[in-house]
């Protein structure tokens, strides 16, 4: 098993073809592989946040809500908030699942939380970052290499504190993704921030029949 790694995918979908549902079979796949974190970054508004909340509570959390730790709430209001003690999922034995906005507050508190986990704890991890509409927000918009927006940048520094993890965007509109340059070291050599780009794999998933 290895301690430390870092994967980065793509699954292209079209609209309406079923890229929730893949998600929700990715997650128990990975839980099953050995993975005890999902972080799903989910939409731009509250609206979008608690929509995905709620499948992901009704499809994998409620068929054994004993085995599940969820960090965010079914609330529209109510984003993830770090627990005050530091600790950020750490409760062995149970699978721990947040559900979060793309917006810089909520992805501020996700860096507060892993910063306050104790350093075994978080070696200890095996998580799954999945970014929903991953062209919105996550891709850099910045004009410049180095100039990036905000909410990419949170992303990238999240994904850089944690040992292991994989990171598996999914989009319908895959351009933006597959454009950027893969041939950036990885932020563990040269300390320079994670940039995304799907050098693992890119997947699609087939249009439904009635697309």
């Amino acid at each position: 098993e290895k301690q430390q790694f870092a994967c980065r995918g793509l699954v292209v979908g079209h609209v309406q073809s079923g890229k929730t549902a893949n998600m929700t079979a990715v997650i128990a796949k990975a839980l099953d592989a050995g993975y005890d974190t999902v972080i799903l970054l989910a939409g731009l508004t509250n609206k979008l946040r608690y929509q995905t909340q709620l499948r992901m509570f009704n499809d994998l959390v409620k068929r054994n809500e004993l085995l599940w730790n969820v960090r965010t709430p079914n609330d529209e209001a109510i984003d993830f908030r770090a627990p005050p003690q530091g600790g950020f999922l750490s409760n062995v034995g149970k699978a721990q699942i947040a559900v979060v906005k793309k917006n810089v507050s909520p992805l501020k508190q996700l860096k507060i939380a892993v910063r306050g986990t104790n350093v075994q704890a978080l070696r200890r991890l095996r998580v799954l970052v999945i970014d929903d509409e991953c062209d919105q927000a996550g891709v850099n918009a910045g004009r410049g290499e180095y100039d990036v927006t905000a909410i990419n940048a949170h992303i990238r520094e999240l994904l850089g504190m944690i040992p292991a993890v994989s990171y598996v965007g999914y989009t319908a509109t895959p351009f933006a993704n597959v454009l950027i340059d893969p041939f950036r070291k990885d932020v563990r050599e040269t300390g320079e921030l994670d940039d995304l780009y799907p050098r693992d794999f890119i997947t699609a998933l087939p249009a439904s029949p009635n697309y």
